[in-house]
């Protein structure tokens, strides 16, 4: 074959030999789940370590017991939680107010503030303080929010990277992928944004510029659209993905061959009454941490989310030729009432196809045969359409997702290079992008593997 084979060789002989075993993401982010007052939540330090926890036991909305000379200012109320701190792991637990904020069903939060209360209250105003191993502490936060706004949320945010539900307050379906959420520019004019895909492992990058060690790119979709009559500005800044453990995480940027770009990166612009714009935007996230719900914050005071990941499977964002859109039988969940089942006959069925593509990856490495060559390219589709008709368990969706994509990359790297080594082919074609294409499948078809061994372990598999 006339191509560089010894760098592809090297590549797929390491890559593909490793054996079955996992992904970048182990289990699919469970939903959200509603949280209820009184649930008590770990507070945890830098380092991981627990040190108690923190719950919210009441809410008063509207808190009539302050101090009547004191009321609120004119269009607002006292909203007041009785927040408990119990240092419950044998540490010092360090009391912070400022951790503990509260959300309306516009997004808009509120911080604590000073409430007022009369001498005699039975429960003190909480305040920043420092525990004992084996004390607990329970106290007021006071909040001035608006007349008629309806409380959704209380968050626990122990830092600028993390961000974890307290007590949820209303029943809010999430956004789900697809669904449009409505959102307000910095000049107060309307529009609409909607999360259309995501590619959890995203292979469309430039092989020069891969994720950084230990992680992998997940790339979204969004889609702009201003359904109003005045300008609309588009303003990406603000983005943020929380991960499953509720760390945030800013968007990074991911080099693309150009040639592979059908969707642009996500910038800021304008739109006019009717325009329409759709771009992508990347995180870099660590590996076997799972994709939980994508946030706009447009100010210190308001906090979007603009999708669930877990509400629904999310279609694969277009982001390259190499990732596939996944039938619906691929992403339904199964209705076993085994789940260890489900997963068992699944591995089964998806460690076959594995075999088969490394098997024939190996044999690309050296084949220079076109018709041969076409034999194989046919042979991964077939293999990506087979994995597409899976009923995936939910723990295995993500990874289903993610080989689909890599079988439909070797079926299109295949192509390539049957096409560059065909007779009367131009004998100085350039097959830089289907090697590089090949290459980056078979890294991904590794990871895969090792995640499915993550997979099985979740329930006693070997």
């Amino acid at each position: 074959m006339r191509r560089p084979s010894a760098p592809l060789a090297a590549v797929l002989s390491l890559a593909l030999l490793l054996g079955v075993a996992t992904l970048t993401r182990p289990v699919p982010v469970a939903a959200q789940a509603a949280v209820p007052p009184g649930t008590a939540l770990p507070v945890v330090d830098a380092d991981g370590g627990t040190h108690g926890t923190i719950a919210v036991s009441n809410v008063a909305d509207p808190f009539t017991g302050f101090d009547p000379n004191q009321p609120p200012e004119q269009g607002k109320h006292f909203v007041a939680l009785t927040v408990v701190f119990d240092a419950n792991a044998g540490k010092k637990l360090d009391i912070d107010p400022s951790v503990v904020v509260l959300q309306d069903a516009g997004g808009n939060l509120w911080r604590p503030t000073y409430l007022p209360l009369p001498n005699d209250a039975t429960v003190p105003q909480l305040t920043g303080q420092s525990l004992g191993p084996g004390s607990r502490i329970s106290g007021l936060l006071g909040f001035a929010v608006p007349d008629g706004a309806t409380l959704s949320r209380v968050w626990y945010k122990p830092n600028s990277d993390h961000l974890f539900p307290l007590a949820d307050l209303a029943i809010q379906a999430p956004p789900a992928v697809g669904k449009p959420t409505t959102i307000v520019d910095s000049n107060g004019n309307a529009g609409a944004v909607t999360v259309t895909g995501i590619d959890d492992l995203f292979i469309g990058f430039d092989p020069s510029n891969p994720p950084t060690a230990g992680s992998r790119f997940v790339v979204l979709t969004l889609v702009y659209e201003n359904a109003g009559k005045s300008r609309f500005d588009v303003e990406p800044y603000g983005l943020m993905l929380r991960d499953a453990q509720g760390r945030l995480w800013n968007p990074t940027s991911v080099s693309r061959p150009s040639d592979q770009v059908v969707v642009p990166d996500l910038t800021g612009r304008q739109l006019a009454p009717g325009d329409r714009i759709s771009g992508v935007i990347a995180f870099d996230l660590p590996d076997g941490v799972g994709v939980g719900q994508l946030y706009w914050q447009p100010n210190g005071n308001q906090l979007i989310e603009l999708a669930d990941f877990a509400t629904g499977e999310a279609t694969p964002a277009p982001s390259s030729p190499a990732t596939p859109v996944a039938s619906p039988a691929a992403a339904a969940p199964s209705a076993s009432a085994d789940p260890c089942h489900d997963i068992a006959v699944w591995l089964a069925a998806t460690r076959g196809r594995i075999q088969q593509a490394s098997a024939m990856s190996i044999d690309d490495a050296t084949l220079s045969d076109s018709a041969a060559l076409r034999t194989h390219q046919q042979a991964y589709a077939d293999l990506a359409d087979a994995q597409a008709k899976e009923s995936a368990p939910t723990a295995a969706q993500a990874v289903n997702h993610a080989l689909i994509a890599t079988l439909q990359a070797y079926s299109q790297a295949v192509q390539g290079l049957a096409a560059a080594t065909a007779p009367g082919a131009d004998p100085n074609a350039d097959m830089t992008d289907p090697i590089n294409t090949f290459n980056a499948a078979g890294d991904r078809l590794s990871a895969i593997e090792r995640q499915l061994s993550t997979v099985a372990g979740g329930c006693g598999l070997s």
